[in-house]
């Protein structure tokens, strides 16, 4: 059974933040300053991804002599800025949130993955994007996946993160159907579109790496050389993952973005090579949900659509190609066909 193209995107972007969230981790579990090490690194990470948005740029426009093309209006370039605002702030709210009270870890990732569905239901809403049986059946499994090994961890102020959890999934299912919207709506491109978020997620870095400098803050936590390296590589992911997920958006939203979400499972098997953590059951649980969500929805079939709309479709496509005099009137084509040395009489009667 094919696997279909929008899901091996999203299986991509699932590897690549996998990785990309090990990383920063590692950087967590190895500095210092575990809390300002992370924040730091988030910088870093965004500075990475505008810097490969810049090349990205600079390339396109030394070969097409143009800059990449939007719709011609001045709101998509607005609506875009919106976009990378609300993936920057998301992210560092997290980090931050993380950062500050740790023990709130379990209850505030158990509600990310919540956000497939806002994007389901927002690209259901807007778009008609219907999903089958075997594709809601799928969603779910692979979002109790995450749920289940976040909530292995449930410790502290529960309450309080899962309501930071559930305002950040907001944001990022609200972000993620956007960037949809504007390849559908407006007609852009998704090599255009990943260039300007990768570029104003530089622009993000850069005020808020200038602003900790003049406070005298700087990059604190990422004392040492090799911390440093794990901040630029997670960067590399993470924009790998970006170009990924924004590729795999184009087909069924919701499913991407669940897919991609299950990013928790590829941590979970690599602090399980590197750090040799002890697994609890509800972590095995949740890890066997995230794999099997995964090859549901990836081997799933498309909903077939129904009868009349394509009758509907079959008759419009017949009555735009052609007039109903060409395709009915035999009489009127007979007569075409007679040629000038005839008489009508004579044609008709021969």
């Amino acid at each position: 059974m094919a696997v279909a193209s929008w899901a091996l995107w999203a299986l991509g972007a699932m590897a690549s933040y996998a990785t990309n969230n090990f990383l920063l981790g590692a950087i967590g579990e190895t500095a210092k300053d575990k809390a300002d090490a992370n924040i730091s690194a988030i910088f870093i990470v965004w500075l990475v991804a505008g810097l490969c948005g810049a090349f990205a740029l600079a390339r396109h426009v030394s070969k097409e002599k143009s800059m990449p093309a939007l719709d011609g209006t001045r709101k998509t370039p607005a609506i875009l800025a919106a976009i990378g605002v609300l993936i920057a702030g998301a992210m560092f709210s997290l980090s931050l949130a993380l950062a500050t009270d740790p023990a709130s870890a379990g209850p505030i990732t158990a509600m990310l993955p919540l956000n497939s569905l806002i994007v389901a239901s927002l690209s259901w809403k807007i778009f008609g994007e219907s999903l089958g049986v075997q594709q809601l059946l799928g969603m779910c499994i692979a979002i109790a996946g995450p749920v289940c090994m976040a909530l292995a961890d449930m410790s502290g102020n529960a309450l309080l993160g899962l309501m930071f959890g559930a305002f950040t999934a907001c944001v990022f299912g609200f972000s993620n159907f956007l960037r949809k919207w504007v390849a559908k709506s407006r007609g852009c491109n998704n090599q255009s579109i990943l260039i300007y978020l990768l570029v104003i997620m530089g622009v993000c870095a850069a005020i808020c790496i200038v602003f900790c400098l003049l406070i005298g803050r700087g990059l604190k936590g990422l004392d040492t050389f090799w911390l440093v390296v794990y901040a630029i590589v997670s960067g590399l992911l993470w924009t790998s993952g970006t170009l990924c997920f924004q590729y795999a958006l184009a087909g069924l939203a919701g499913p991407a973005s669940a897919i991609a979400n299950t990013n928790s499972v590829g941590v979970l098997l690599l602090d399980v090579i590197f750090f040799h953590p002890t697994l609890q059951p509800l972590k095995l649980v949740g890890m066997s949900l995230c794999v099997t969500g995964c090859a549901v929805l990836s081997l799933a079939k498309p909903k077939a659509p129904t009868a009349p709309a394509d009758l509907e479709a079959r008759d419009s496509m017949a009555t735009s190609l052609q007039k109903p005099s060409e395709a009915y009137d035999y009489p009127q084509a007979r007569d075409a066909m007679i040629t000038p040395s005839q008489k009508p009489s004579e044609a008709r009667f021969s």
